[in-house]
Formats: structure tokens, sequence, C-alpha cells
């Protein structure tokens, strides 16, 4: 029964999806029972909202890999598996891709996991059967088996043998995960940290209030009189082009405002020690401006059957970082893991 139950949740799933079906309960009522589902829409629903939660995450994995230019194939797989006797070894993970690292082809099986954990106390725990049967399969195929694990917009991913056995759990906290984060080896994921200092000012020449009756005198007409970017001597910047742009404006800055006679000054810069900004965190701001504490669900399904990555491609956003070192950017951070997997190729 629960098997049934599955295989229709994510019919409808699919249809919610790909075919822009409305997910309120009132019109879903109303569509479920002319597509012969045995199982009634309250049985349907919280595994509807399961799968609505969960498999964006691999949608948007699978997106992110393919956006950063390294993944040359990916394929998710299906769920369902026969005889059903075999679930009790086998577990399928969520994705099979293909990386490409240096020339070289390399196969691996990638389970998505999120969890709404706050950062860094985060911790992800399988059991010993779930563990076992994920194992089972890798096993079978001779294939590595990967974690891809988001928390508060961030991700890791990193070999499933990194989890740690205690009783009748494997476990991984967030700083082991990082110690072995393979999304710079694997996604060419780098964290960029901006230039304290470096300014953008606006400068607006005041036209007065306007004369809409719904404004209170709180509006007023202001037209651009001059832009100008500062590096933190108060040198100005001539030169910087789009991608850099994006990368500066996505940055923590603070503002501030002055006034001389007619025009308003909008300085925005970046402040002591600002936070990093991995490079994977890009194509959700620039698709759905969304940053990485956000979690407003978005369709990453359509983003890659359209193939609507973003209009910068990631090898764009590379080389504006690498231009921009010491002039916007301060410093570029590659990780790599403590241990490196066996599958990985040679340096």
């Amino acid at each position: 029964m629960v098997d049934r139950q599955f295989i229709e949740a994510k019919l409808l799933y699919d249809l919610v999806i790909k075919g822009r079906l409305p997910e309120n309960k009132d019109s879903l009522s109303k569509i479920v029972p002319f597509l012969g589902f045995s199982t009634k829409i309250a049985d349907l629903l919280p595994r509807l909202n399961r799968l609505m939660c969960g498999l964006p995450k691999e949608d948007e994995f699978i997106a992110l890999a393919v956006w950063m230019e390294k993944c040359k194939f990916a394929h998710k797989l299906g769920q369902e598996q026969f005889p059903v006797s075999s679930s009790d070894k086998y577990g399928v993970p969520d994705i099979f891709a293909v990386f490409d690292i240096n020339g070289q082809e390399v196969p691996v099986l990638i389970e998505v996991k999120f969890r709404q954990h706050t950062l860094p106390l985060a911790k992800l725990k399988f059991t010993d059967r779930y563990y076992s049967k994920l194992n089972n399969y890798a096993n079978l195929l001779g294939l590595p088996l990967l974690i891809a694990w988001k928390v508060s917009g961030y991700w890791v991913l990193f070999d499933i043998h990194e989890m740690q056995h205690y009783k009748s759990t494997y476990y991984i906290d967030w700083s082991a995960a990082m110690k072995a984060d393979l999304m710079f080896l694997l996604l060419d994921s780098v964290l960029v940290f901006p230039k304290s200092g470096v300014s953008f000012t606006i400068v607006l020449e005041d036209l007065g209030p306007t004369e809409h009756k719904m404004s209170a005198g709180k509006e007023r007409l202001c037209k651009c009189h001059s832009v100008r970017f500062l590096d933190p001597n108060g040198n100005p910047i001539s030169k910087i082009s789009w991608p850099q742009f994006i990368l500066w404006m996505f940055a923590d800055h603070e503002e501030k405002q002055s006034r001389h006679d007619n025009f308003i000054e909008l300085t925005f810069e970046v402040p002591e020690d600002p936070p990093f900004l991995p490079t994977y965190t890009l194509l959700p701001i620039m698709l759905f401006e969304m940053r990485a504490e956000e979690r407003r669900p978005r369709n990453w399904y359509d983003v890659i059957k359209k193939r609507n990555f973003s209009p910068i491609s990631y090898s764009q956003f590379k080389q504006a970082i690498q231009d921009g070192l010491g002039i916007f950017f301060q410093y570029v951070f590659q990780i790599v893991p403590h241990n490196r997997p066996d599958f990985l190729p040679a340096r």
C-alpha cells in the first residue's frame, strides 16, 4: 500500500511541477478523481508536500552542477525497484552524474539531503539500514557515493565514508563535512571575499517633492547626476565588467547617505571583514533573487529543462574574479578536502 501511495504522489508531483497544476488542496481534490488513483487526496497531500520539499533540491543541485560547467552528464535515478524485496538490501541514490576532472570523466552517485538546521551546529544522520542500503547499491555498480548536503543555503559535497558510526547511526557534523568538501574539486566552486572599503556612489539631483496626491509629501523626484566606484584609498576605479559588478553587488554593504545643496549621495561600501560569497550562490540570486538564508521554493526543473541558467556563464564569473583580484576582491579560497578520495584522478 505504501508503495502505491508513493507512486501516485510522485505522479501528482510531476503534474504539479511539469504540468504547472495548482498546488492548493481544493484544486487537487477536483483533479485526483479523474486520474484513477486508489489513494485518497488526504493521504496523498502529506506525501506530495514531502516531495515538494525534497525533489527540488535534487533539481537545484543538478542545475548548479551543469551551470558550473564541470558536470558533463546528470541523470535522476528512479526510486522504484523490483522485486519489492530488493529494497531490503539496496537503496537507490538520487543522481548519477559524470564530472570532468582534468579532462578525465569521473562517474559518481549522489544522494541529496536538505535540513533546516542552524550553522555551524548542523548534523546529518543516517540509520544503519539506510546507510547500508545506499552503500550496497554503490558497491554493486562499483561507483563512489557522495552526499550533497544543503544547510541554510550552503552546500557541501562529501564521500559517504566520511560519516562516523555511533551505536545504530552514521552521522557527520558541518565542521567535518567542510573538511571533506569536494565542491571545489568536482564543481570548481570557490569562496570569494570582497575587498573591504571598495565603494559605489550614486549622486542624485533632488528636483523637489512630487505632486502625487498619495505621496503625503514623502516622495521626491530625483535624477541621476553621476556614479563612481572608488578603491579603499578613495581612488576612482575606471574599468569594471558586468560580471564584476554583479559579484560586487551581491556582497554585503554598509549604506551611507549625505546631502550637499540639491544633491544626495548614496554610498554602498564593503565593510570590514565582509562575509565570503560561494560562487554557486550566484545562480539562485540571479534567477530568483534568493540569498543564502532564504528558503522560498522555486521551480528548478524549469531551469534545467529550458536551460535558463543565467545570462552570465560561470566561466565569465571565474574570469571576472581573476581579473578583479586585488581590486574588488581580497581573497579567493579554493577549499580542498583533508583526504583526497581515491576515485579522483591524480592532480
